[in-house]
Protein backbone atom coordinates (compact mmCIF):
# COMPACT_ATOMS: atom_id res chain seq x y z
CA UNK A 1 0.00 0.00 0.00
CA UNK A 2 1.04 3.28 -0.61
CA UNK A 3 1.39 6.45 1.50
CA UNK A 4 -0.25 9.45 1.30
CA UNK A 5 1.00 11.94 4.55
CA UNK A 6 -2.00 14.65 3.53
CA UNK A 7 -4.99 12.43 3.08
CA UNK A 8 -6.07 12.32 6.41
CA UNK A 9 -5.25 16.22 6.61
CA UNK A 10 -7.51 16.43 3.09
CA UNK A 11 -10.36 14.73 4.75
CA UNK A 12 -10.36 16.15 8.02
CA UNK A 13 -10.59 20.00 6.58
CA UNK A 14 -13.30 18.79 4.23
CA UNK A 15 -15.29 17.29 6.83
CA UNK A 16 -14.82 20.79 9.02
CA UNK A 17 -15.48 22.79 5.69
CA UNK A 18 -18.93 20.58 4.63
CA UNK A 19 -19.80 20.65 8.90
CA UNK A 20 -18.81 24.19 9.87
CA UNK A 21 -21.54 23.84 13.01
CA UNK A 22 -20.68 20.46 13.99
CA UNK A 23 -20.44 19.64 18.26
CA UNK A 24 -19.61 16.80 19.03
CA UNK A 25 -20.42 15.10 21.77
CA UNK A 26 -17.59 12.64 22.27
CA UNK A 27 -14.71 14.57 19.99
CA UNK A 28 -13.02 11.22 19.09
CA UNK A 29 -15.86 9.56 17.17
CA UNK A 30 -15.33 12.15 13.79
CA UNK A 31 -11.82 11.67 14.29
CA UNK A 32 -12.23 8.09 13.75
CA UNK A 33 -14.31 8.49 11.29
CA UNK A 34 -12.23 10.97 9.37
CA UNK A 35 -9.55 8.24 10.00
CA UNK A 36 -11.37 5.39 8.85
CA UNK A 37 -12.96 7.26 5.81
CA UNK A 38 -9.13 7.93 5.05
CA UNK A 39 -8.01 4.11 4.83
CA UNK A 40 -11.10 3.07 2.93
CA UNK A 41 -10.21 6.02 0.29
CA UNK A 42 -6.65 5.01 0.05
CA UNK A 43 -7.46 0.70 -0.54
CA UNK A 44 -9.99 1.98 -3.35
CA UNK A 45 -7.04 3.79 -4.60
CA UNK A 46 -4.79 1.18 -4.63
CA UNK A 47 -6.87 -1.31 -5.79
CA UNK A 48 -8.18 0.84 -9.13
CA UNK A 49 -4.05 1.63 -9.70
CA UNK A 50 -3.62 -1.91 -9.31
CA UNK A 51 -6.18 -2.86 -12.36
CA UNK A 52 -5.04 -0.24 -14.59
CA UNK A 53 -1.55 -1.90 -14.57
Amino acid sequence: MTSRPGTLLRAALFVLELTPGLHATNPWLPAAAVTLLGIVANLVTDRVESRKK
